[in-house]
């Protein structure tokens, strides 16, 4: 994970990159990339990529335990579901929290600022 770069540029993007970004994201890369150039004002973005959360969870050890949690899942039991979810999401949410991926967010978000304004 220490030299990945997990952020792509709308301007990096299209319809290729679904398996990179998701299908929405790629698109908006596309729209970007087609319609900016002809004066039509698509605001700029980016987006992380798939990679950045495959390579979190793998470093951080918690696929296994995310896999325990998904074995054995009582699709009768609501509450069972919830409690699992939940411990999913914590796992994920610390997992992903990492300083590397924080700061491409940052630094990208930053240089969007500077272009846009702040809140904009």
């Amino acid at each position: 994970m220490a030299d990945a770069n997990y952020i792509r540029r709308f301007q990096e993007l299209g319809l290729g990159d679904v398996p990179l970004v998701g299908g929405k994201t790629a698109s908006l890369g596309e729209l970007f990339t087609a319609l900016t150039p002809k004066g039509i004002n698509v605001p700029d973005g980016f987006a992380v990529t798939a990679m950045a959360y495959r390579d979190a969870l793998e470093e951080s050890g918690c696929r296994e335990q995310l896999g325990q949690l998904v074995g054995g899942l009582d699709q009768n039991s609501v509450q069972d579901l919830a409690r699992r979810a939940a411990a999913a999401r914590e796992l994920v949410y610390q997992a992903t929290g990492t300083e590397k991926i924080r700061r491409q967010i940052f630094d990208t978000y930053g240089a969007l600022e500077r272009r846009y304004g702040r809140n904009m």
